[in-house]
């Protein structure tokens, strides 16, 4: 963790807490990107905490655009980069476990961070006076800690998806969630059947697309998978013996550490070993409405869905294997087909692990040179269409279609009869 009581940041950001220090007003860089800099990681954005209200921001700076004043925030636009800049705030009553009914603004930096989640989440920087941290973050983060601000009861019941933003930053960070922290998960976790499907989504898919999605499993240890997604539940809460005797969830998950983090191939790996559990027979329509229930758009479902269909369908080290199973799988799946063989729980064993992604490089580089190439492996490559059968005399109707499709299996056998003048020749044979 970067050391010392000073840490660097954008120029802009400098600008816009100088302008507002020159203005009478407090200000100070705040959250996830003070953590991210002391972790010596490049934060994604760069938020702004201060005295001032909306519409004294708005006064000192020329380009600023209305993004959250109800909330007390305003973008501040500086050297054509977005920096948002939120007054001092403590939020009203959280009637529904989710939202606050309203906010107030607050006098001080030490309130604001009162409000916030997490003490590694809950720490401020200002250049000339170094950090505000009232609750330990920079201890926490030197520990590698996940411990709620104050009351960790108090904090999961104004806003249950805490619990799991807890497992999250846990798993993105490599941290360990503190026992207090941990119990009042555990002792609300009922508290989440009151977050929309859409949080439950993307924070699912952040600890599926982390450095450590085992700790996936804290959401079953913890209770909250009964209330988020129960149908995983009855599968990965039951003995690992009985249900997934040969690939146990723990091997699952160190398996797919192996994979890209991408969101498709990892929820795919998930679901295919899940539904292999659970419904052997229907993996591709469990894992579409896994996905619908979890209100991914019909593309990631599709996409999902197609990975568990074909994951049975691997072809060998060799060109014609690979270009029929191209055929069946299309271009667009194929690639993360072979992320998802990199997930094969038996590859635990060390030589079996060598052989499975010794094999999956041969078969890229295969992949890579059919596609280099541009050999045929669907019809919309074929350099014949219907029409071009039609006019050549051929009978409108069923027998064009499979006239194409025995075409198409002839240029994957062969792909230099990838030619017009070719397969004319050839569809007379068959006709």
């Amino acid at each position: 963790m970067k050391s010392g009581i000073t840490m660097d940041i954008p120029p802009e950001a400098g600008h816009i807490i100088n302008s507002l220090n020159r203005a009478g007003y407090e200000a100070y860089v705040v959250g996830g990107c003070v953590r991210d800099r002391l972790l010596g990681k490049q934060p994604k954005d760069w938020d702004i905490s201060t005295s001032a209200k909306p519409s004294e921001v708005k006064r000192l700076f020329a380009k600023t655009a209305d993004t959250g004043v109800e909330h007390g925030t305003v973008t501040v636009v500086s050297n054509l980069m977005n920096y948002e800049v939120t007054t001092f705030r403590i939020d009203g009553c959280y009637s529904d476990y989710r939202r606050p009914s309203g906010i107030r603004f607050a006098s001080s930096m030490e309130a604001d961070l009162s409000r916030r989640d997490f003490t590694v989440n809950a720490i401020a920087y200002h250049p000339e006076k170094g950090f505000c941290d009232p609750f330990g973050g920079r201890r926490d983060l030197e520990k590698g800690v996940i411990r709620a601000v104050g009351n960790p009861d108090e904090r999961f019941r104004e806003d249950a998806l805490r619990m799991l933003r807890a497992i999250r930053f846990s798993a993105r960070l490599g941290f360990a969630i503190e026992p207090e922290t941990l119990r009042a998960i555990r002792e609300n976790s009922p508290l989440a059947a009151n977050i929309s499907r859409e949080r439950v989504r993307d924070e699912l898919a952040g600890i599926l697309t982390s450095g450590d999605p085992v700790k996936f499993l804290m959401l079953v240890e913890l209770g909250l998978m009964r209330h988020v997604l129960p149908e995983l539940e009855d599968i990965f809460g039951k003995a690992a013996g009985t249900d997934l005797r040969d690939s146990p969830p723990e091997k699952i998950f160190e398996a797919m550490k192996r994979t890209c983090p991408d969101k498709a191939v990892r929820w795919a790996v998930l679901l295919y070993y899940s539904a292999n559990a659970a419904f052997p027979s229907s993996r591709e329509v469990f894992a579409r409405d896994m996905m619908k229930r979890l209100r991914y758009d019909n593309k990631t479902a599709s996409l999902v869905s197609r990975l568990v269909k074909f994951r049975p369908i691997f072809p060998g080290p060799d060109y014609i294997q690979v270009r029929k199973t191209l055929k069946e799988t299309g271009k667009d799946v194929f690639s993360l087909l072979l992320e998802m063989k990199k997930a094969s729980p038996e590859g635990y064993d060390p030589e079996v692990l060598a052989k499975i992604l010794n094999e999956t490089d041969r078969i890229n580089s295969i992949y890579d040179d059919i596609v280099k190439k541009g050999q045929c492996t669907s019809l919309h490559e074929l350099a014949l269409r219907g029409r071009d059968l039609t006019d050549s005399g051929f009978k409108p109707g069923k027998e064009i279609g499979i006239i194409l499709d025995k075409l198409l299996d002839a240029v994957i056998e062969n792909p230099e009869l990838n030619e017009k003048e070719k397969l004319l020749e050839l569809a007379r044979t068959y006709s």
